[in-house]
């Protein structure tokens, strides 16, 4: 068996059991290719799936979201960003696609008042950079476009 989120790319194959669970954040489609074990050989597959969803927290802006600046919006071959007057204590920032795939992580120590993050080998697509404060999570969505 082999699995995909978009139809397109697979996983790696399985003969049994996973070796960890597939999550599909924000909801989205799941593929699944299952072959005999033997080639010629039919019968039935059964596909045991077991469906959570966390719940939705409501999150209280802080305004911190007005103190940071990224730049350009649309980018091209790199995204600025600027932490300005942040007035919080930053422990990461991340770079994540549309579908919630983490792209990039850094950590407090690698993080500067500027970030400049090269996109040269990123789709065109809607992105978002997350940083994680003492004061909660602020978030800033921008375009790629090559």
């Amino acid at each position: 068996m082999t699995y995909s989120h978009n139809g397109s790319s697979w996983s790696d194959s399985y003969d049994d059991v996973l070796s960890q669970p597939i999550n599909v954040l924000n909801g989205g489609n799941l593929y699944f290719f299952v072959s005999p074990f033997f080639l010629g050989n039919t019968g039935t597959y059964a596909l045991e799936i077991n469906i959570s969803r966390s719940t939705t927290k409501v999150v209280e802006h802080s305004g911190m979201e007005n103190r940071i600046v990224v730049y350009p919006n649309p980018a091209g071959e790199y995204v600025e960003v600027d932490l300005g007057e942040t007035a919080c204590e930053i422990g990461s920032l991340e770079l994540v696609n549309a579908e919630g795939n983490l792209l990039l992580a850094m950590k407090a120590a690698e993080i500067q008042n500027s970030i400049r993050i090269p996109l040269h080998d990123l789709p065109a697509g809607v992105y978002f950079i997350c940083l994680h404060c003492d004061r909660g999570p602020i978030t800033q969505k921008f375009i790629h476009k090559p």
